[in-house]
């Protein structure tokens, strides 16, 4: 059962800093190399940083089925892990980041669709090293 809290724990604090902080910096990001108006509030932000929060909340233990089931390497389990949180977050959203009207045509569809999974498997990675230091 402390598993269970520690990933959850590792999951929050990721979240928070990592999709919610991260995301909105890779919203921002977007937003500059368009030609869109850029909109900042603050009730914008912190929906964003609770989205990311409750996301590590919701996926931090299937963190630990990866880990029963793969029996991955320390190194590894992080990466997988945010790959099975993107996949998870397409299947529920039906959004394919980058390809479904996230951003504007053109060359900034490679990036979002880069830096959108990029931050899920970061959420990951940070998500198995917090959960393996506070364990």
């Amino acid at each position: 059962m402390k598993a269970f809290w520690i990933s959850l724990l590792s999951g929050c604090v990721a979240g928070l800093l990592v999709l919610g902080v991260g995301g909105r910096i890779v919203m921002r990001v977007l937003t500059v190399t368009t030609d869109a108006a850029p909109e900042f509030t603050v009730g914008g932000t912190l929906e964003v940083v609770g989205v990311g929060v409750g996301w590590g909340a919701l996926t931090a233990p299937l963190l630990l089925l990866v880990k029963r089931q793969q029996r991955l390497s320390g190194r590894a389990e992080g990466p997988v892990f945010g790959l099975l949180t993107l996949a998870l977050a397409i299947l529920l959203t039906g959004v394919a980041f980058g390809f479904d009207g996230i951003v504007a045509p053109g060359g900034l569809i490679v990036l979002s669709s880069v830096l959108f999974p990029g931050i899920f498997v970061l959420h990951g990675t940070v998500v198995a090293v917090l959960t393996r230091r506070w364990a």
